[in-house]
């Protein structure tokens, strides 16, 4: 129940949604089908329809809703009918409606355009507290509140609407600041009258006052990585990152996704509800201010090491269009190439020696690497994958990623030879300098193990190497008849 704040946005100007369209489509309330309704009937917004169970009005009184024939010839929201003499009764719906058992909650938003009344045309609310104006509006908002709770079959779930400051939205910049002062003191005794109300039936109110207040004071808020200003949009469905429409009164998607959650807020602590309030992700992606896109993943690499050392994987090039979801974006990576990913996790994960040798990562294969970037919002990419290429270790002859004693073997069964396959040194030869260097960067305790430099390898280790070496070379020659 209420006026052009709680109407539909969206039959008025596609892509704008307000607060009863946002908690639809964030699945937190059911307004009933979205209909057409006879002409002159409060539901017909525009002409396109409405919620069966909204019963606003743009330019709606606290007059017109109780079926007088009170109208605002300066407020037109496009769907008043300003000056017809067949304005509609909003409220013999909302009578009906409270037979419903399907009713569980409802809101009354209204007095707002009485006030602007006032304002524009009266300018009573520029001159001081005028209670003598405000009683009035707020006795038919009182005999409102009476007709909606006495037609419950059922505790009713209400909710009463504190205005936001009208004085200090931008449609009244102008105003001096001793009007703009009158108007907040005559909102500021509306709406304390409003939350006096509600104490009497036990009702909720929101407080749209301080969320207002609240938003200006802090020069605007950012929501999912989204700066919303205080001010107005410059026009068109491009520039919504702020609280209010063009015309300086009316609140944006997103600002209205505001006033969503200070509902789902007030039913939550009055009525001892647990409806979920909309994230700010879903804030940006329902108003379209971010609509949800995929992230660009990206492996980093090429990747180069030696066996036995570590590799640090680098994803943080990847990104997110939507830069609120950045902070969420989870890494799963495919590091040997089998398709299969969560070989680790991160943006820039380290994994030892042992780690990729668990993962059959060797010296002979060149592997695939990629990583598939997850922005825990329903959008998923994988990665082109790049190149890991590993090096072999000084003395590694037979290329298993490990200088160890089947690397001697290799030089026993090449001794003082200038096989290449052997020459662990390069030098041409194949002796005691491949054993030396086979010594140097012996890995320690086989595959996984870590390299242990020797740049002057003890005596008795060299001495030892190479007997064995001499030793395997005489009994290969041996076996094969040569002489040595």
């Amino acid at each position: 129940m209420g006026d052009s704040y709680s109407d539909e946005y969206s039959p008025i100007a596609a892509g704008l949604y307000n607060w009863v369209e946002l908690l639809v489509a964030g699945g937190r309330a059911d307004f009933g089908p979205f209909a057409t309704f006879p002409s002159g009937d409060p539901r017909n917004t525009g002409g396109a329809g409405s919620y069966t169970y909204n019963y606003a009005k743009g330019g709606a009184t606290t007059s017109s809703a109780l079926g007088s024939t009170t109208f605002l010839p300066t407020v037109n929201n496009n769907n008043s009918q300003p000056g017809s003499p067949n304005r509609p009764d909003i409220w013999p719906g909302i009578r009906g409606a409270g037979t419903s058992a399907a009713i569980q909650y409802a809101s009354q938003e209204i007095g707002g355009n009485d006030m602007l009344d006032q304002i524009i045309n009266r300018q009573k609310l520029l001159l001081g507290l005028d209670s003598g104006t405000m009683n009035p509006i707020l006795s038919r908002f009182e005999q409102i509140t009476n007709i909606a709770t006495a037609n419950y079959t059922s505790p009713l779930k209400m909710v009463l609407v504190e205005y936001p400051d009208l004085g200090s939205m931008p449609v009244f910049g102008g105003l001096q600041q001793i009007n703009k002062d009158s108007i907040r003191l005559n909102m500021t005794y509306f709406n304390n009258s409003v939350a006096a109300l509600a104490a009497v039936h036990g009702l909720a109110t929101v407080d749209l006052f301080s969320l207002w207040d609240n938003l200006r004071n802090s020069n605007g808020t950012t929501i999912h990585g989204i700066y919303i200003s205080p001010g107005t949009s410059g026009g068109g469905l491009a520039d919504l990152r702020s609280a209010w429409l063009s015309d300086g009164l009316h609140p944006t998607p997103i600002f209205q996704a505001m006033w969503a959650n200070a509902f789902i807020g007030a039913l939550n602590a009055t009525y001892g509800e647990s409806i979920a309030a909309l994230s700010p992700k879903e804030m940006v992606t329902l108003t379209g201010l971010d609509p949800q896109q995929a992230p660009i993943a990206n492996a980093g690499g090429a990747y180069a090491i030696a066996a036995h050392n570590a590799l640090a994987l680098n994803a943080s090039a990847s990104t997110d269009p939507n830069v609120g979801d950045v902070p969420f974006l989870q890494y799963s990576w495919d590091i040997n190439g089998d398709g299969i990913f969560g070989d680790a996790t991160g943006a820039q994960p380290d994994l030892s020696w042992a780690q990729l040798h668990t993962l059959g990562i060797g010296v002979t294969t060149t592997y695939r690497v990629a990583v598939r970037v997850d922005d825990t919002f329903g959008g998923i990419t994988t990665s082109l994958p790049v190149d890991l290429k590993v090096a072999a270790l000084p003395g590694d002859l037979n290329l298993d990623a490990d200088v160890d004693v089947s690397d001697i073997q290799v030089v026993a069964g090449h001794w003082l030879t200038n096989d290449a396959v052997a020459d662990a040194n390069g030098d041409g030869s194949v002796d005691i300098s491949d054993v030396q260097t086979i010594a140097a960067h012996w890995t320690a305790g086989g595959g996984g193990g870590a390299a242990v430099s020797v740049p002057e390898p003890p005596t008795v280790t060299l001495v030892l190497a190479a007997g064995l070496a001499w030793a395997m070379s005489c009994a290969a020659r041996w076996r094969s008849g040569g002489k040595s």
